[in-house]
This record gives C-alpha cells, sequence and structure tokens, in this order.
C-alpha cells in the first residue's frame, strides 16, 4: 500500500511538471504569435495604400505615367490593343476614357500651351494621325500624317479623292513620339518618328514646321529609333536617329538639329541591326549611347 502511494504520487509530480512546461509552451508560443501579428499589422499599416489593381478592356499596349493635371501625384494613361485610352489616378480610379479610330503605335505628354489649366496633354499616334487629348481626356484636335507631300502635279490636276488614294499607297505609322521645344519659348511642339525612320515636327496646332527625310523610303521600315538632347553643347536640343538599313545590312546614325537639317552622318556604320538609342550624360556633356542585335553597346 505504501509502494502504491509512493507511485501515485511520484506520478502526480511528474505530471504536475508535464502540465505546467507544457503551459509554459502554450504562453510563449501564443505570445510569439501575438507579436507577429502585431508587428505585421503595424507594417502593413506603414506601407504606401497605393497597392491596387486596375483591370482594362483588353491587352496592354502603352503604359504612360506623368503627373497631368497638376497635383504632385502622377496619373496612369493606359492604353489597350484596340485604341483605348485610360486615365486612371494614383488611387487606381478611372477618371476618364477616351477610344481612338485605330490602335495607337505611339504615346507621350506634352505641353503645347502654357494658358491651358492642366500642365501637360496627352499626344497619339495613329496610323496616319496624330491626336492630342487634354489632361482629362478630351480630344483637343486631331490631324492627319503622310508619309510624303502631295506632289504639286497631282494638287494641280485631281481632287481630294485622287490625293487620298495616292497618300493611302504610302501609310504613316508613327513609332515613337517626343516633346521638342523648337522655339524655346518654354512649349513644347511634337516630334514624330515614322517606322520608315522619317521625322515630322508639329506645332501645339497640329500644324506641320518641318520634315526630314534623308535615307527613308515610304515603302520601307527601317525600325528606326531617335533620342532628343543637347549633344553638342551650344543651348539647343538636336535629334539623334538611328535605324537599320536592310539592303546593306547595318544600321546608320544620324544627328539632326532643331530645324530639321543634318548636323553628321556617322561615317562608320553600326554593325548589326540597332535594337535600342539613348542619350547619356557623362562628366556633364551628352553622348549617344546604342545597342545592336549583337550584344554590342556603343558610346
Amino acid at each position: 500500500m505504501r509502494s502504491d502511494r509512493r507511485i501515485r504520487q511520484e506520478v502526480s509530480r511528474i505530471t504536475y511538471h508535464v502540465s505546467r512546461n507544457a503551459l509554459y509552451g502554450l504562453l510563449i508560443t501564443v505570445y510569439g504569435l501575438l507579436l507577429l501579428f502585431t508587428t505585421s499589422s503595424t507594417a502593413a499599416q506603414t506601407q504606401s495604400p497605393s497597392y491596387w489593381q486596375y483591370r482594362a478592356a483588353g491587352r496592354l499596349q502603352h503604359i504612360l505615367t506623368a503627373d497631368l493635371n497638376g497635383d504632385t501625384f502622377d496619373e496612369f494613361v493606359a492604353v489597350d490593343e484596340n485604341g483605348k485610352v485610360d486615365i486612371i489616378d494614383a488611387n487606381g480610379v478611372l477618371q476618364n476614357s477616351y477610344v481612338a479610330a485605330a490602335p495607337i503605335t505611339a504615346i507621350q505628354t506634352v505641353d503645347t500651351d502654357d494658358l491651358r489649366q492642366s500642365p501637360q496633354e496627352i499626344v497619339l499616334g495613329l496610323p496616319n494621325r496624330i491626336v492630342l487629348l487634354t489632361a482629362g481626356g478630351s480630344e483637343l484636335w486631331q490631324t492627319s500624317l503622310t508619309a510624303l507631300a502631295t506632289p504639286p502635279g497631282l494638287l494641280a490636276s485631281s481632287g481630294q479623292e485622287a490625293e487620298a488614294e495616292w497618300q493611302a499607297q504610302y501609310p504613316a505609322i508613327p513609332t515613337a513620339i517626343e516633346r521638342f521645344d523648337w522655339d524655346s519659348d518654354g512649349r513644347s511642339e511634337i516630334l514624330v518618328l515614322l517606322d520608315t525612320g522619317q521625322l515630322q515636327l508639329l506645332d501645339g496646332n497640329g500644324q506641320l514646321i518641318w520634315r526630314f527625310v534623308r535615307g527613308s523610303n515610304p515603302a520601307i521600315t527601317l525600325q528606326p529609333f531617335m533620342s532628343v538632347a543637347d549633344f553638342n553643347q551650344d543651348g539647343q536640343a538636336e535629334i539623334a536617329l538611328g535605324y537599320f538599313k536592310p539592303s546593306l545590312r547595318f544600321s546608320q546614325l544620324l544627328l539632326i538639329d532643331s530645324n530639321g537639317r543634318l548636323i553628321w552622318e556617322q561615317e562608320q556604320p553600326i554593325s548589326g541591326r540597332l535594337t535600342a538609342l539613348t542619350a547619356v550624360n557623362l562628366v556633364g556633356q551628352n553622348y549617344i549611347a546604342v545597342g545592336n542585335n549583337l550584344g554590342h553597346l556603343f558610346v
């Protein structure tokens, strides 16, 4: 009997210690979970609330960010494959939409008129057309693009219908648009690069200022690139233009002044197909950096 009592006392003692240790372990686990949850909640509260998802009507072709309305926050301009333009605020809320008549091949923001309330406008490049929108997405104007100037003889002998048929043979497809202050008045003109390598500069009302056609053929796509910067440090912006020449199987680089005149054409062509072109500032001087399909970078 005494032996059985000692056994029961020993079992009770062991059970007590095990239960107490288990309880301590449970309390530590609960405390750790509470601490982790509190830390995660605090971190989540300090993160920016701008994480959101927006569902467009179709596959997106272009996304542009800019402070369109001057509120110090960037808006989003999302363009889908069907030519629908959505203007989305910093919280992911749709502000307005615009539906273009065709797929949009290039997009940029510009400031063409400092008298307007909004600091920037949106310029859209479509086949044979340029459209300018307000920051809110309303159309200001649209104008035709042509790959070639209509021959004077055709203008004199035929009507507008015949001219349109002739122009339809040579589509003008914008591949890039840049803001370009041509007359140094602080307002942007619109520089358009066509897929043929041709450059056109339009004023704030869509009127053609000049056209640069050297090396371009309206029937051949050259996959061109351009970059705007003051490359020769004369206080005026120049245009670096590069494109691939299929017939010769190398790429060409040109520098053009603000009036659409050739400054120089690189004597030594770039091997391979040009795949990228940008301005790079090195020790206060702007240089032209280009890349090709062979994996080479040239400055």
